[in-house]
């Protein structure tokens, strides 16, 4: 029974990302540009590195906040080795440190120096 209330809350994340993904942000008003393709568990196996690169890549320049980058990566199979969730502040701190892989644009924002 746990493990079904964990899968649910997991999923209702995913789709509260999707569904803000999907919208755009409307705190500043800016349109869609991320194409999620979801395949599972193509994560799986990611770094917090890896993961932000693919997640990002797929955004096609457009910024996203840490946290959603996070929820993304949670919702496609990374999990860190950790059965209970992921820490958002790690992914922060990892696109923070690698300033010549990610560039910072705003409040938690960040996107691809280079694409992929």
């Amino acid at each position: 029974m746990r493990a079904l209330q964990t899968e649910l809350a997991e999923l209702e994340i995913t789709a509260k990302v999707y569904k803000q993904l999907a919208g755009g942000n409307h705190r500043t008003n800016e349109s869609p540009t991320l194409s999620v393709s979801v395949t599972g568990n193509d994560l799986a196996d990611a770094t917090v590195e890896g993961a932000s690169a693919k997640i990002l890549a797929e955004a096609k320049g457009q910024p996203l906040h840490y946290r959603d980058v996070a929820r993304a990566a949670q919702s496609r199979g990374y999990n860190n080795g950790r059965k209970t969730g992921i820490n958002p502040q790690t992914f922060w701190a990892i696109m923070h440190r690698k300033a010549d892989i990610f560039e910072t644009v705003g409040e938690g924002k960040f996107r691809l120096k280079q694409p992929l």
